[in-house]
């Protein structure tokens, strides 16, 4: 599912610009630390801390940038937490990308106690993508100097994970992919019309037909050809096939209305 979300935030323009301005809004423009005359020290340790919460020199504003992008996105982000060698503070803070996120056991309190990460899921067997395991975030029981800490947008019906704001809107995201397939389809084929094919040379048997259409289907049809085309066959007339262009009546009202409805229904 992560992944799918991925998919449809790069096929749809609409789709990435929003997540693109949100993302951008939620995180703002920087932190601004009002200086505590009564506790200086503090004040220092804390600018400096977050002006580079890792050991790859990220600022915090940088990781929240971050975590407000897979929020707009996924509807939930993940922060590695590193406790110091004294387990008195947070040393450091990493991003981790949601996508690479799986929640593990649950304890007895209800509380996930355990997420394993992986930087592609779907080749988990192999050795070099076996998931590892990071102990859930916990300020009572640091033990563990790595810890995750994940948290989401509230969705109903779920347990564990997190579903995005805009999880109704997937099915216009995935039309306003598709249209745009479409016509960069017609583009790359000239503008070919579908057809109406009729084989004029008797009728086959049913196996023959199917073995014809197949055939047909192959070469002619699939992502990278607009269009699908219907199959008959007759006694008269001569060998020759019979191809008879089908076009859409008002085609280019059709496809300026299904336009505007995917753009409307994917702000809505």
């Amino acid at each position: 599912y992560p992944q799918f979300l991925i998919d449809i935030y790069n096929s749809s323009a609409s789709h990435s610009a929003i997540v693109n301005a949100t993302s951008a809004m939620i995180a703002g423009k920087e932190i601004v630390i009002e200086e505590d005359s009564g506790n200086l020290q503090a004040f220092v340790e804390l600018k400096k801390f977050l002006a580079e919460v890792n050991r790859n020199g990220e600022t915090a504003h940088e990781l929240i940038v971050k975590f407000a992008f897979d929020l707009k996105l996924f509807g939930a982000y993940a922060m590695n937490v590193i406790w110091s060698k004294d387990k008195s503070k947070i040393a450091e803070i990493h991003h981790i990308p949601v996508e690479q996120v799986r929640v593990g056991k649950t304890g007895e309190s209800g509380h996930v106690e355990e997420y394993y990460i992986s930087s592609d899921w779907s080749k988990y067997r192999q050795k070099e993508y076996a998931p590892r395991r990071v102990a859930a975030y916990n300020t009572m029981d640091r033990s563990e100097p790595s810890q995750l800490y994940y948290c989401g947008i509230y969705s109903p019906g779920m347990e564990s994970y997190f579903t995005p704001d805009y999880t109704a809107s997937t099915n216009w995201i995935l039309t306003d992919h598709l249209t745009s397939e479409f016509h960069l389809s017609n583009i790359s084929q000239g503008f070919a019309p579908s057809f109406w094919i009729n084989f004029n040379n008797g009728i086959p048997s049913d196996d023959e037909r199917h073995k014809i259409e197949h055939q047909i289907s192959q070469k002619f049809t699939g992502a990278g050809n607009a269009g699908k085309f219907v199959l008959t066959f007759s006694d008269d007339k001569n060998s020759s096939p019979d191809l008879q262009p089908i076009s859409l009546s008002d085609a280019d009202k059709q496809y300026t209305v299904l336009n505007e409805l995917c753009i409307q229904n994917i702000m809505i």
